[in-house]
């Protein structure tokens, strides 16, 4: 009987594994989606220039602004996919914990079935 209820706990949680990990992975592509069409996601980027770089860009300076922008811009995307990767990794770690969970009960089911086959040739 308790055995029967460890089984059920852990598909539960294998299943709310599996339900976040792929929630995560919808976010994520919808995260890269939107950087490459040029969506809303792209704040942190905005938010690493400031906006003194744009309007001090008069005189000899100009170029060193815009290089230093242009530099800041880059920074940002950098983190954006640091920050991808890592929910990406999380993602993964979801989707493969709740399989695991989920496909443990699974073993042990195809393992008596291979039992119970090779007892009935042996019969036979």
């Amino acid at each position: 009987m308790e055995n029967d209820q460890n089984k059920g706990i852990k598909r539960v949680f294998g299943i709310v594994l599996l339900v976040f990990g792929i929630a995560v992975c919808i976010f994520v592509l919808s995260v890269i989606y939107n950087l490459l069409t040029g969506g809303s996601y792209d704040m942190l980027v905005r938010s690493l220039v400031p906006e003194e770089l744009s309007t001090a860009a008069t005189g000899d300076n100009s170029t060193l602004v815009v290089i230093v922008r242009q530099a800041l811009v880059v920074f940002g995307y950098l983190i954006v996919v640091f920050l991808l990767s890592v929910a990406i990794r999380m993602a993964n770690g979801l989707l493969r914990t709740g399989a695991n969970l989920l496909t443990s009960d699974l073993a042990l089911l195809a393992e008596k079935l291979r039992n119970e086959l090779i007892k009935w040739r042996q019969e036979e």
